[in-house]
């Protein structure tokens, strides 16, 4: 096992044991940080990560959410804002927010050290979205 396998698995473990309910992506993003991930990309619905490591390349492929020859599900932004909501609020597992974000319109999920940006897409057309942290929409009192 290289370096970079061993050093990116000792910080999810490290991440997971750690996790608050609230807030727990952008404590596994920090976590991730400081083991020198450099960037993370995300693509659904393969459930496959890409880490570039300072120890070098690291991939991960989970189970995917679909398999076989299926239809992409259209943009649905109500959808994919309730499922950051929903996470947001230590709601939901991983598993969970990769399934709801997959039915909102999320392709990819690229992080750096510098930020987010996310992938929407709609009828073949992508937008890419730069987002601040994990705090991806503005949520007003009492929402």
């Amino acid at each position: 096992m290289s370096k970079a396998v061993e050093n990116l698995q000792a910080a999810e473990a490290q991440a997971m044991a750690g996790r608050p309910k609230v807030g727990g992506f952008p404590y596994l993003a920090e976590t991730l940080r400081r083991a020198g991930v450099i960037r993370n990309v995300w693509s659904l619905p393969s459930c496959q990560s890409l880490y570039v490591t300072s120890d070098g390349s690291v991939v991960t492929v989970g189970s995917p959410l679909a398999t076989g020859t299926t239809d992409v599900p259209e943009f649905n932004r109500e959808a994919f804002i309730a499922a950051l909501r929903t996470d947001q609020a230590g709601q939901s597992t991983f598993p969970e927010f990769l399934a709801a974000s997959w039915r909102g319109a999320l392709r990819r999920r690229f992080r750096s050290a510098h930020g987010h940006v996310l992938r929407l897409y709609k009828r073949g057309i992508h937008r890419r979205v730069p987002v601040g942290g994990y705090r991806l929409m503005p949520q007003s009192a009492g929402s």
